[in-house]
């Protein structure tokens, strides 16, 4: 099930002060327009336009621009009990991947859908009081095609 989708256009100089995030669930991070810096670790992962980051449920997590470039990312989390998520992104790791040009046609598809669907404003995923339940299944269908490619690529 899908629980955010959020797109994000932040300023050059954005940082996340807090605490890393850390969550029961699958999260990927999409960097569609500038430098984006996975600082999780010791030393920060650069991300640019097509690279994304996947992370396994529990992975403490956060992220930071680079202080020169502003930056556009996608970013969905989901809730899956599938045992090749499980084998693919193991809780508290991340997997760095670069999206191929059909897989960015599908998260492009994706997001459209989950546009339709869903207010990406709210903080947890809220259903458009007006969206037919098709949009949200349209969106969940190309998530899932999306991370079928992501794994048959590995």
């Amino acid at each position: 099930s899908v629980c955010t989708l959020r797109h994000f256009e932040l300023p050059a100089r954005f940082t996340y002060d807090h605490q890393p995030e850390v969550h029961e669930l699958y999260e990927i991070i999409y960097v569609e327009n500038g430098i984006f810096l996975e600082t999780s670790e010791e030393s920060p992962v650069v991300m640019r336009p097509g690279d994304a980051v996947i992370f396994g449920r529990n992975y403490p997590h956060k992220q930071n621009c680079d202080g020169e470039h502003s930056t556009s990312i996608f970013i969905a989390s989901l809730s899956s009990n599938s045992e090749i998520m499980r084998q693919c992104f193991p809780d508290n790791t991340r997997t760095f991947i670069s999206i191929s040009s059909e897989q960015r046609s599908i998260l492009s598809a994706a997001f459209e859908a989950g546009v339709n669907a869903y207010d990406i404003n709210a903080h947890y995923c809220k259903s458009k009081e007006t969206a037919p339940y098709i949009n949200r299944q349209i969106f969940i269908n190309y998530i899932e095609i999306l991370f079928l490619q992501i794994i048959n690529s590995k």
